[in-house]
């Protein structure tokens, strides 16, 4: 459990520590079009990639005292159904960023399912 913890927790904030850094790498790898980089894009995306990287470093800070962290899955697991959730809403809005938005989305729903197993196996 804790390596799983651990490594979801480090891919959260690498995802978060790339948008922050190379912000047009980023968003290209996620699949967002290139008409679409622009400032308010970037400030967006590093808002993002700022919550990863807490959630990602405090996950793992977390896990290594005690890997049993129920709330703190639960934590995890709603940030990326609410990421879903989004992706889901914007593929069917139909907002011309389809290929971002399933990509996205499927990022988030395995990240999700993981988040709440690990929550689960907090309970045997």
């Amino acid at each position: 459990m804790r390596s799983v913890a651990t490594g979801f927790s480090a891919a959260r904030a690498g995802i978060g520590a790339l948008i922050i850094v190379a912000p047009r790498i980023g968003s290209q790898i996620l699949g967002f079009p290139t008409a679409h980089d622009n400032a308010t894009a970037r400030l967006a995306g590093r808002l993002f990639g700022v919550r990863e990287i807490v959630l990602g470093g405090y996950t793992a800070a977390m896990v290594q005292r005690s890997v049993k962290q129920p709330d703190l899955y639960l934590a995890n697991a709603v940030a990326d159904v609410g990421d879903l959730a989004v992706c889901t809403l914007t593929l069917l809005g139909r907002r011309g960023v389809g290929r971002a938005a399933f990509g996205s989305a499927a990022l988030a729903l395995p990240f999700a399912a993981t988040w709440l197993w690990l929550r689960g196996s907090c309970q045997d």
